[in-house]
């Protein structure tokens, strides 16, 4: 009898042991960590938002938005396409298809013809402290060839125009230097204009163009 009361004993203490190891492998092994881990959003999700604040544009539409302006030819006046830019020297332009706008060097911008790149616009910010007589007597100072002041060009409210005619192996080129002010900016334009037959198209574009800027 008391051999049975023995075996009765170890065996209930055995099934209490297993019971008890039961229960602590259901427990998670650090729960405070389980908690803090889902209170934190996932890398991914941050990385996403973070990435997405990066890639979002800013006045990219602006470089977008394409309208029609005048080019006047040969006395008939059409319509034309042109897209939107800012300069990173501060002004604003409509560039026409078949022209590229590049910037030189600080301070200045190149208008390009990509029919024939010997066609082309510089234009020069020269601040708002410069005198546009003095850049004008220094133009006709170191000019190489032939000058010609005072004629008319299609754009209203310059403070100069001096016309520059060179011959070389090439032929002749008419450079035309002339200025504008700009909300206290004088702008500085210099047209490299071919006497090709070329010329009778891209010269109105050219002075189409800059009569679009504004600052």
């Amino acid at each position: 009898m008391k051999r049975l009361f023995v075996i009765g004993c170890v065996v209930v203490t055995v099934a209490m042991l297993a019971a008890c190891s039961a229960n602590e492998n259901d427990e998670p092994n650090n729960p405070a960590t389980a908690d803090e881990q889902s209170e934190v959003p996932p890398a991914d999700e941050e990385e996403t938002e973070t990435g997405n604040e990066l890639e979002s544009p800013i006045g990219s539409s602006d470089a977008a938005e394409i309208k029609e302006i005048p080019v006047t030819v040969e006395g008939e006046t059409e319509m034309r396409e042109a897209q939107f830019h800012r300069s990173a020297i501060g002004y604003s332009i409509y560039i026409l298809q078949d022209f590229m706008l590049e910037s030189e060097e600080p301070n200045r911008d190149v208008i390009l013809s990509n029919y024939d790149d010997s066609f082309f616009t510089r234009v020069i910010n020269h601040g708002s402290g410069a005198d546009a007589q003095e850049i004008k007597q220094m133009i006709t100072e170191h000019a190489e060839g032939e000058i010609v002041e005072g004629e008319d060009v299609p754009l209203a409210d310059i403070e100069y125009t001096v016309k520059e005619e060179i011959t070389n192996e090439d032929g002749v080129t008419m450079i035309v230097h002339t200025a504008k002010e700009y909300n206290g900016q004088l702008i500085g334009f210099t047209l490299f204009l071919p006497q090709k037959e070329a010329a009778e198209g891209i010269s109105p574009a050219m002075w189409a163009m800059l009569d679009t800027i504004e600052w």
